[in-house]
């Protein structure tokens, strides 16, 4: 790189320099404007003095000698005190830099100061604003839960425990009693064998053995009759609920989350979900079918239900606890003035609650909203609680329309 190049750089340097600063300053002082006005005025009085008595005394030499040295004489005391000023304003040049310091450092401050404090203003007014219009802010959800026909009840007690424990066994069979032409291994080799490669493809077990093994299963079953009777009560759609939302004011509401929570102590899901794994035993292999046949001799319904597993939603969830049943359902938007369906579900009612009214409550919420809502709600049960066997008859006659 050349000089050229190098000398506009370092006379940048050298003026930003402390020492640069430090000899500008006291120039700068020194040769003012202010000052040099001043110094030429006095120095232009001094030779127009000069002048008028040099004029005055032309007929004197010796005066005129006089005046001359006197101008003479003004002349250095002139430049010796720009001189004594130049120097005086180098020594103080270090304390102005150090004021213009602390002033621009005071600037600062206050400037940063200012700006805080009209920050601060201006959030306050805006939290006054949002006081003034308070309505646009909170949230202004109304929420309304309807239930699509009769609400009816299903029998969960001992009997209807016993009625539908009866079912399952009665669904698995067994050998014929024995009679007078014959036992009964001897007739069910005639009838269900037809010959021994036949028994080995078919029923190779005595009727001891598979009543033992129903015996071992039966026990299992019972304990967990009464949830897959609910299960069973969810599954026939006995009673299903609308949850719908209406945004009464006029702001757009986005993300608004429903939360519902029932105090019945039975079972629900969701409307459009499919239903969850029975809990029942496996069972043991039907009198009478081939070990490589069917899954069970479960009737047809119970192995589609079987068939169903649970697919949770990540945004909705149903939670039981001692207190009852609590849904949480999918968020949504809603517009001004719109009401939207939140959700159906499906309820399982235990017959206690039968010609009672269920209370429950629902809250409200909104992304971006202050606060909450909440509500109350009371849903009556029918009178007529549904036998397992009906359970059994409406579940069928959902398979048959296709909507398992």
């Amino acid at each position: 790189m050349d000089s050229g190049t190098q000398q506009p750089g370092l006379r940048r340097a050298l003026r930003q320099s402390y020492a640069g600063r430090w000899v500008r300053n006291a120039w700068g002082n020194t040769f003012s404007a202010t000052n040099v006005r001043t110094f030429l005025g006095a120095y232009a009085v001094l030779v127009a003095t000069v002048g008028v008595v040099t004029l005055a005394s032309a007929d004197d030499p010796d005066k005129i000698t006089e005046a001359v040295d006197n101008a003479a004489f003004t002349n250095v005391a002139f430049a010796i005190v720009a001189v004594a000023y130049l120097g005086v304003n180098l020594v103080l040049a270090p304390w102005r830099l150090e004021r213009i310091a602390h002033h621009a450092w005071g600037l600062e401050r206050r400037g940063a100061a200012d700006a805080l404090e009209r920050a601060t203003r201006e959030r306050e007014e805006a939290r006054e604003r949002l006081r003034e219009h308070g309505q646009a802010t909170r949230v202004t959800v109304d929420v309304v839960v309807e239930a699509a026909g009769p609400l009816r009840p299903m029998e969960v007690g001992a009997g209807a425990i016993d009625q539908w424990v009866a079912s399952q066994r009665k669904a698995l069979g067994g050998p014929p009693p024995a009679t007078a032409h014959g036992s009964a291994q001897a007739i069910v080799e005639e009838a269900y064998l037809g010959g021994a490669l036949r028994a080995l493809a078919a029923e190779n077990r005595t009727p001891a053995q598979f009543e033992e093994e129903v015996s071992a299963w039966l026990p299992r079953v019972r304990s967990v009759a009464r949830d897959e009777l609910l299960r069973l009560g969810v599954a026939a759609h006995i009673a299903t609920v609308h949850v719908f939302a209406t945004n009464t004011g006029v702001r757009h509401l986005s993300e608004v989350r429903v939360r519902l929570s029932l105090g019945l102590n039975g079972r629900a899901a969701f409307a459009d979900a499919p239903m969850p794994l029975s809990r029942v035993p496996t069972p043991p292999r039907a009198w009478g079918v081939s070990r490589i046949g069917g899954l069970s001799g479960l009737p047809a319904d119970l192995r589609a239900l079987r068939a169903h597993s649970a697919y949770p939603s990540l945004d909705r969830e149903i939670h039981a606890n001692e207190e009852g049943l609590m849904f949480e359902f999918e968020p949504l938007t809603l517009p001004p003035n719109d009401e939207e369906p939140v959700g159906s579900i499906v309820l399982a009612i235990p017959a206690e609650f039968a010609s009672k009214t269920i209370t429950g409550r629902w809250r409200a919420t909104a992304k971006e909203a202050e606060g909450d809502v909440t509500g109350t709600i009371e849903l009556h049960a029918g009178s007529d609680p549904a036998r397992p066997d009906q359970l059994m008859a409406l579940i069928e006659a959902r398979l048959d329309q296709g909507l398992f």
